[in-house]
């Protein structure tokens, strides 16, 4: 009969382009005390976006109260082929604990299928499981999701008495994400023989031990009733990144600590010892354990979901790990070239730790970076050789160029919305910053050097100083340009607003080393994660000389990109995007005219890199996407009249071919893929 039933459900799906978003039935904020509680329904909501996403810019850097840009096109438009599975040849292994010193090689059952009744955090989390479980042995592998995006137990409880068909339903029995509307738990909890069900609280209330029941009973007994076969258990949510301002982080004084030790208690409180749930899946104690990695607290989307490669890989390979016992350290599938050697070890080392002790951090062995003076030590430069300038910082406030020199914040009279997001400087000359002069910040930060000529000058908008998200810079009589004073915006990458304890932070991300010795040598910083190109050879191949041509010079913006169809400003993660593709691109950070690329210039990309010459007749114009210039991945192209034909100005966006989402370093190596050569007089 199950079988009957399982094939009239999977007749009704229909397949998606996993390009999916809903918005559910919300939950009540506890409230806000240590020992929170929770009853009733009331605001949160946790939207699940599934693939590519519509995106808003959030509030850029203005001296006037920001607007927001819709960038609903933006995030589908700088057109990407679909990656499948990637695999690392390079041969990575996790940490042994001292908890599994017998791993077993592969589970010891062929199938697997598993039924989550939970919401957009079981989404993140289900996400690989099915490539990760085919990997470390599984035959059979039969996933099922029923979500409403902030879905509660007290919700599900409710819904089990409820003749509506509120959920959506996610399916997946051969690699692809399949949904199907108006489903209810009666519906699928029947429509195959569960080996799991996966129960969960709703993000917000996860470290409130007060609000699981009676409602987990209640859902544990329906679970019971009609799949005596399964195995129950509890999917242990993570907290939310430093610096959210989600409104149910304020439970948790917007502390991330405090949420993760909540969402321990309340599981340990609540869950363990329950003889009807076999076990904890421990997704939030692993995604702490990255989070004392070298990679940090960039595991997230928004302010509570996870990012869609690194974080959901993460919680994926714990949910295998935790369900299959399985030695993991052979999986060598990635969603994306995100997930570096490098991140790979960690992550395993991470999920293995947490296998071995689910309610307690390790840390990781490839260890964070806490300080700028550690930093450049892990670079081989010595910080006794500096001092380390007083910054003068001023919190919740930034510099505008365009404008003035003065400072924009409250004290001043601003009432601009987006002064939570910033701290800054005070103002440098030459002589504060010579030439050797360190520039540092820790990953995860990014800052805005602000330059000036003199204090009572503005600069034009093109003028201004991109964002720089480089670990190390170091001064040079290039960085000065014509600026005679610099000033410095700090913020997180991606801008988000800042509390209290995230906004104190800020003076000890940044720092300015300035050299004791003011003759000593300027260090070498290693490779800046530069990719090695042989230009000469690549230019004598394609029959020009390297000897007739200058390079040009020109800056990056990372984790940016041009859309001609729609404005001639760039969309970029500094300035507030959060389109999903965001994490492909760099771009040029200044647009070209003719009297930049002159005919006879050569445009030249290294293999395994392409580039798009966006262009536009006026920069108040926008293109048809007919008329939207296309990728390049020849080697070397020659700048003629029909090359520039009926543009007046052009930038470059530059990604990997086939535009995978990178990896911080992997993104910097953007910066040196792409040579724009100009003839000499």
């Amino acid at each position: 009969m199950k079988k009957v039933l399982s094939f009239l459900f999977i007749l009704t799906l229909t397949v998606s382009a996993v390009a999916f978003t809903s918005c559910g039935e919300t939950a009540k904020e506890p409230t806000v005390t240590e020992s929170a509680s929770a009853t009733g329904t009331g605001t949160q909501a946790e939207t699940e976006t599934r693939g590519e996403a519509s995106a808003a810019v959030s509030e850029a850097e203005t001296g006037t109260e920001p607007q927001s840009e819709a960038e609903s096109s933006a995030a589908a438009t700088e057109s990407s082929a679909e990656t499948g599975s990637h695999t690392v040849a390079e041969e990575t292994s996790g940490t042994e604990t001292e908890a599994q010193p017998d791993v077993p090689a592969v589970p010891e059952k062929s199938s697997l299928k598993i039924l989550a009744i939970g919401n957009s955090f079981s989404v993140d989390a289900m996400e690989y499981v099915y490539q990760i479980a085919k990997q470390v042995g599984y035959e059979e592998v039969v996933l099922g999701n029923l979500y409403i995006g902030g879905c509660s137990l007290q919700t599900h409880a409710s819904n089990l008495k409820s003749k509506s068909k509120p959920y959506t339903y996610y399916y997946n029995d051969s690699g692809k994400w399949q949904t199907v509307g108006n489903a209810d738990i009666s519906d699928v909890i029947g429509a195959a023989e569960w080996d799991y069900v996966s129960l969960q609280q709703v993000s917000g209330y996860s470290g409130v031990a007060s609000s699981y029941e009676p409602y987990l009973t209640q859902l544990i007994n329906y679970v019971k009733e009609n799949a005596p076969q399964a195995e129950i258990f509890w999917h242990m949510t993570w907290a939310y990144p430093e610096g959210s301002d989600y409104s149910s982080f304020r439970t948790y004084g917007y502390d991330q600590a405090r949420m993760y030790d909540s969402i321990i208690s309340a599981v340990q409180e609540k869950i363990v010892g329950r003889e009807e749930i076999s076990f904890v899946i421990p997704v939030g104690t692993a995604v702490q354990n990255v989070r004392t990695s070298y990679f940090g607290d960039n595991l997230s989307r928004d302010n509570l979901h996870l990012s869609y490669d690194v974080g959901r890989y993460i919680a994926s390979m714990t949910w295998v790990k935790q369900i299959s016992g399985a030695d993991i350290d052979g999986v060598t599938y990635i969603p994306s070239g995100a997930v570096t050697p490098r991140l790979l070890s960690t992550i395993k080392e991470a999920v293995n730790n947490a296998y071995a002790h689910p309610f307690e951090i390790t840390e990781a062995s490839d260890k964070r970076v806490a300080t700028p003076g550690e930093l450049l030590a892990s670079l081989g430069i010595d910080p006794a050789n500096y001092t380390r300038l007083d910054l003068g910082i001023t919190y919740r406030a930034y510099y505008n160029s365009t404008e003035s020199s003065s400072v924009i914040s409250a004290a001043n009279g601003s009432t601009a919305s987006n002064l939570p997001r910033y701290a800054c400087t005070g103002i440098f000359d030459k002589t504060d910053l010579p030439e050797g002069t360190l520039i540092v910040t820790l990953d995860g930060y990014q800052y805005r050097p602000e330059g000036w000529t003199s204090l009572s000058s503005v600069n034009a908008s093109s003028q201004r100083p991109q964002i720089v998200a480089a670990n190390v810079t170091v001064v040079t009589e290039d960085w000065w340009g014509d600026w005679n004073y610099r000033a410095f915006n700090l913020s997180k990458k991606g801008n988000p607003v800042l509390q209290e304890a995230e906004m104190a932070k800020m003076s000890g991300v940044f720092a300015i080393f300035v050299p004791n010795d003011p003759d000593a040598e300027i260090p070498t910083l290693p490779g800046d994660a530069k990719i090695e190109v042989d230009l000469d050879k690549i230019l004598k191949d394609a029959g020009y000389d390297p000897g007739k041509y200058e390079i040009l010079d020109y800056g990056v913006t990372f984790y940016a990109y041009y859309y001609s169809c729609q404005s001639p400003n760039v969309i970029s993660k500094a300035g507030g995007s959060t389109a999903s593709n965001i994490n492909q691109f760099a771009t040029t950070s200044a647009k070209f005219t003719k009297d930049d690329i002159p005919t006879g210039s050569l445009i030249v990309i290294a293999d395994g890199y392409q580039y798009r010459p966006e262009g536009w007749k006026t920069l108040t114009s926008t293109n048809t996407s007919a008329e939207r210039p296309g990728n390049v991945t020849e080697a070397v192209t020659e700048v003629t009249e029909e090359w520039w034909g009926k543009w007046t100005y052009r930038a470059f966006n530059i990604a990997r071919a086939g535009n995978p989402n990178l990896s911080d370093e992997q993104m910097k190596e953007l910066d040196g893929v792409l040579f724009i050569l100009v003839p000499k007089e």
